[in-house]
């Protein structure tokens, strides 16, 4: 649907109020963000596997394996085994500290200690869950060892197999977003009349409907979608991506705004603290074990358990 299409006859301020941009700016640094840890991540500990078979000239090794005109098929099949397995062990005792046994440990885990410490901001407190907790701060190090793996490769004579190197960015379509984030804060600094902004910048949950009235068509039926037999189970998030010209409308289901079904018991129809419910109500809830989310708040949740004394 065409953005413009969407919007009522506004007269939009000259020059526009672009003051809150930064609400989409936001939603879009969270993306990107997200979209650097994921990559990091993923390929950590490939670049790791990668960069170890760099260092143990891995491609030479297997070159070698296969050439030799002393050994039976079998036997060639047995040393690539072997060779894979060492240096697997060698990543465990990277990832998780496991004990050093094999001929590579005491290469490649002390050179790997040599990376960290000019790479990474806090090298001494390098683990699996550190680098799962700080993913940013091991940035760099992928950096470092795709050069040295690059550099391997480079020096590897023709036609032995080049060591693969995996893409340290996230791909350009998540890091360059071609559609933004609009919600109900930035529609009221950015396209409602400035004589409305202030009193309804007051309460915006409670003015949602006047807001985004005020500025789009809310009658228009792609604001209402409605399922093959006329129902309509969803409603309006108070949300759009547009890039400008084209705009897709966020919608959610209704029941996800409705109180859980309790069975056998009424529900509780407003929000309480736990020490509020009556001591029969508590027990019929732990006896339930249910637990549940706030859809509107997906930072507080609620948790009942028969054996967890809440």
């Amino acid at each position: 649907m065409l953005f413009r299409h969407l919007l009522t006859d506004i007269e939009l301020e000259s020059p526009p109020n672009v003051t809150y941009l930064h609400n989409a700016i936001s939603y879009e640094a969270t993306t990107i963000i997200t979209a650097y840890n994921n990559n990091i991540e993923s390929n950590f500990y490939l670049y790791v596997i990668n960069w170890i078979k760099a260092v143990v000239d891995y491609s030479n090794l297997i070159n070698d394996i296969n050439n030799n005109n002393n050994t039976t098929g079998e036997e060639k099949s047995n040393q690539r085994k072997t060779l894979n397995r060492e240096l697997n062990h060698i990543l465990l005792v990277i990832k998780f500290g496991y004990p050093r046994i094999t001929q590579f440990d005491n290469i490649i885990y002390p050179a790997f200690i040599a990376l960290l410490a000019t790479n990474v901001p806090e090298p001494g407190l390098y683990s699996y869950n550190h680098v799962q907790d700080n993913l940013q701060d091991y940035f760099k190090l992928m950096f470092a060892m795709g050069r040295v793996i690059e550099q391997y490769n480079n020096n590897l004579a023709e036609g032995l197999k080049r060591i693969k190197i995996n893409n340290i960015f996230p791909q350009k379509t998540t890091l360059i977003p071609s559609f933004y984030r609009w919600d109900t804060t930035l529609v009221n600094n950015v396209l409602t009349q400035s004589h409305s902004r202030g009193v309804w910048s007051l309460d915006i949950s409670k003015f949602q409907d006047a807001i985004w009235g005020d500025s789009f068509k809310l009658n228009n039926k792609l604001f209402h979608c409605t399922d093959k037999h006329g129902a309509c189970p969803t409603q309006f998030a108070y949300q759009i991506l547009t890039d400008g010209v084209s705009a897709r409308i966020l919608q959610v289901y209704k029941d996800v705004h409705k109180p859980a079904k309790v069975l056998e018991m009424n529900r509780i129809a407003q929000d309480c603290y736990i020490d509020e419910i009556s001591p029969q109500r508590l027990a019929a809830l732990k006896l339930k074990k249910l637990c549940g989310m706030d859809p509107g708040n997906i930072i507080y949740f609620y948790l009942f358990y028969k054996y967890v004394n809440m």
